[in-house]
């Protein structure tokens, strides 16, 4: 299927790599299917393109590369959602921010990506690790 970019102009993807996030993420419930591209071969960031809007596209990435104790404790009504049953086919992301004045990375380690790899279900959970921000500085951390 062909898709628009905003960044990458007109894509062909495979149907069976579409992620659908049934409760869509927060504060774009109505943004439902998504695709991971990589950013560069070999990466571990991708970019979370939607389907369904050219101009929606997020910056993810692996939060084990950059904060290796991080604990992936979020509300099981969330991992009911995307139908998980083996924690091995769970792949877990979270949304990155780049700001260019000040040249720092944040990423938002209380609102992870964690999305079931064998239905290709995906849901925006919420951590319940109260020390997780949104804006966890990975700038120097890398």
């Amino acid at each position: 299927m062909k898709i628009l970019s905003k960044h990458f102009g007109e894509l062909e993807i495979q149907e069976e790599h579409v992620i659908t996030f049934p409760k869509g993420l927060i504060g774009l419930e109505n943004n439902r299917r998504y695709v991971l591209i990589e950013f560069e071969e070999n990466s571990m960031v991708y970019w979370l393109q939607s389907i369904e809007d050219p101009d929606l596209c997020f910056i993810v990435t692996n939060p084990y590369t950059f904060k290796p104790d991080y604990v992936l404790d979020v509300y099981e009504d969330d991992l009911k959602l995307i139908e998980m049953e083996d924690e091995r086919d769970v792949m877990v992301l979270v949304i990155l921010n780049v700001s260019l004045d000040t040249k720092k990375i944040t990423a938002n380690l209380l609102g992870p990506l964690v999305i079931n790899t064998k239905k290709n279900l995906g849901v925006q959970a919420v951590s319940k690790v109260s020390e997780y921000t949104t804006r966890y500085d990975i700038t120097n951390k890398e």
